[in-house]
């Protein structure tokens, strides 16, 4: 076998634990026929035909061309071998899992499916929301070959829709398709922080094409004046670019040498001002900062003070991402 498709109902999977856990069962009716095989158990790149793009409308064609320019949504095909499938010769578990950073793109697709869910309320019974999946095991790809979407021509739909790219699930009322099982957020798509950069990489003609439209938090920095510059941009690639050509001719660090990035999940986009004056806030407590006699003496200072160097100073608790806990 080296091929096989899956049909998704939305609004059959139960699409609140397929927000918590980002995952969903495989019928037995579909997989029954996999059991002598074991090569499906595999890892797979996500591919979207192009004839999907002519089935859907403009908007959500924009939405599935970003889907297709992420190159970090993987799928992996398990199998739980619990003891009561297989002393009891049931058939085995079999489930998906995707990349946490499908569901941005889930959301905003499948905006009528979640609305109509969260109201307990079902879509008209030839209007339901569906995905086809093709699994490919010899090229371990993954190709959406078919969506079907409910997208009524009426101004609450076109809210909905720009409510539910701008805003996260919880802000909008719909908490039970926040995009994690437990009461952390994580605010930074974990995967793509970056290292320091030199500013040559963005002002190539090419350079970081992959942060267009992306929104985050960056930071630049002098290493001639030992200055830098924490800010944040819904359109990252643009915005640093701003920074180098500094067009005003005003701005606060034209000649900056290096940058780097941190991108915002795309479902606390409505938090990127207050994680930015977070990050700033944080900086002033340690660094001399011009502005920053409010937040109290800088660990710089006690430093100078004592004759010690910034790079001797050691972080001794563990690392942790910045997240929010509900309680």
């Amino acid at each position: 076998m080296s091929k096989f498709d899956v049909h998704l109902d939305l609004q059959d999977i139960g699409i609140s634990t397929l927000f918590k856990w980002h995952r969903f069962t495989i019928d037995s009716k579909i997989h029954k026929s996999w059991v002598n095989y074991n090569n499906y158990l595999l890892k797979y790149k996500l591919l979207i035909d192009n004839s999907v793009f002519k089935s859907i409308s403009p908007a959500s064609c924009e939405i599935l061309k970003e889907l297709s320019e992420n190159n970090e949504i993987y799928f992996s095909v398990e199998m739980n071998k619990g003891k009561r499938y297989t002393e009891n010769g049931m058939l085995p578990y079999i489930r998906c899992v995707f990349d946490k950073s499908m569901l941005e793109y889930i959301k905003r697709i499948f905006i009528s499916t979640i609305v109509y869910s969260s109201k307990n309320a079902r879509l008209p019974d030839n209007e339901h929301e569906t995905i086809d999946f093709l699994f490919d095991t010899d090229k371990k790809t993954v190709t959406i070959t078919q969506i079907h979407l409910y997208e009524p021509d009426d101004p609450y739909f076109e809210y909905a829709r720009n409510a539910v790219y701008t805003l996260s699930v919880e802000a909008i009322g719909i908490g039970d398709y926040e995009m994690t099982g437990d009461k952390v957020k994580d605010f930074y798509s974990w995967n793509n922080i970056s290292s320091w950069k030199k500013r040559e990489e963005i002002m190539k003609s090419n350079g970081e094409q992959s942060l267009d439209k992306k929104a985050g938090i960056y930071m630049l920095y002098n290493a001639e004046s030992n200055e830098f510059y924490v800010g944040k941009a819904k359109n990252l690639r643009e915005r640093i670019i701003q920074h180098a050509k500094n067009a005003s001719g005003n701005d606060p660090i034209p000649d900056f040498t290096h940058y780097r990035y941190s991108l915002i999940n795309m479902e606390y986009y409505e938090f990127l001002y207050l994680i930015e004056n977070a990050a700033i806030h944080d900086c002033a407590m340690i660094l001399d900062m011009p502005k920053a006699s409010k937040l109290r003496k800088p660990l710089v200072k006690i430093l100078n003070k004592n004759s010690q160097s910034l790079d001797e100073c050691k972080i001794v608790n563990t690392h942790e991402r910045q997240r929010k806990i509900e309680k």
